[in-house]
């Protein structure tokens, strides 16, 4: 008695459907309006028969027959071959559509070795996984900000004028683009650009003012390689060489130079390569 309450248990973790009586052997039906699937389980043992399976629209269990207007002919050999000497096996639709438009239904009679055996459908899409905030899979922090009603919170600006540090209007955060202040940053060649310092800066005056919540720094990741101190600092580290594309002699050899058109940017405003 204890070894069969077991096989039920098991059988009924294994079995999502519908609570039912463990056979042997045991028939499943499942129908659905888009790709179907049935899953054919037992408890103990191997599947050691397929005798009848169908996809199309058969008429339900115990005993399952093929609706000759919409039915994959062989469907019982696929059974088969896929489920005979496995545990658990998956059947699906096969062969395409035989009535476009029409509900499906895979039924199917098994038989295990040890019994008993069961039927569930598929299992239910999962979720996708949580973001992650860093390589190691860390999960993303809630934030720190208090939900407000106030709608001046929930906006975004751009600046593109001499107000780029001054805004006349509070926003609720605030993309400091690193062109329009291409005349502070930029002092003569990349390696003396400015851009995170003053953007820094300029992001704690709106905050003093009351100007905005937050505030970033919108970087261009392909003309502005190297307009963020941090962020050149790396690009030049030699153990990171290797990490950035490098210019060469026309011989292979690398000049140290790093892929970069921010020097023609800059000289050209508003335009790109």
């Amino acid at each position: 008695m204890h070894r069969l309450l077991t096989q039920l248990a098991t059988l009924h973790t294994l079995v999502s459907a519908q609570p039912v009586t463990p056979t042997n052997p045991f028939c499943g039906y499942y129908s659905e309006r888009n790709t179907v699937s049935l899953n054919l389980t037992c408890v103990n043992g191997v599947i050691d028969g397929v005798t009848s399976a169908f996809f199309g629209t058969p008429s339900g269990c115990p005993s399952p027959s093929a609706n000759p207007s919409c039915d994959v002919a062989n469907y019982l050999a696929y059974a088969q071959s896929t489920c005979v000497g496995q545990q658990s096996c998956q059947l699906t639709s096969q062969d395409g559509d035989p009535c476009p438009g029409v509900v499906k239904a895979i039924a199917a009679v098994a038989h295990c070795s040890e019994g008993p055996g069961g039927w569930s459908p598929p299992s239910p899409p999962q979720p996708p996984p949580n973001p992650t905030c860093a390589k190691n899979g860390v999960p993303c922090p809630p934030p720190t900000w208090a939900p407000t009603w106030n709608l001046t919170k929930s906006t975004v600006i751009q600046p593109s004028s001499d107000y780029y540090f001054t805004p006349k209007h509070p926003w609720g955060m605030i993309s400091l683009d690193w062109s329009v202040a291409n005349k502070i940053w930029y002092l003569g060649n990349t390696s003396n650009t400015t851009c995170e310092a003053t953007s820094n800066t300029g992001c704690s005056m709106l905050k003093a003012a009351g100007l905005a919540d937050r505030c970033f720094i919108y970087h261009n990741m392909e003309l502005a390689l190297e307009w963020l101190e941090s962020q050149r600092k790396v690009m030049y580290d030699q153990q990171y060489q290797d990490y950035f594309l490098r210019y060469t002699d026309g011989q292979g050899n690398k000049i140290g130079k790093i892929y970069n058109e921010v020097s023609s940017h800059s000289r050209n405003m508003g335009k790109t390569r």
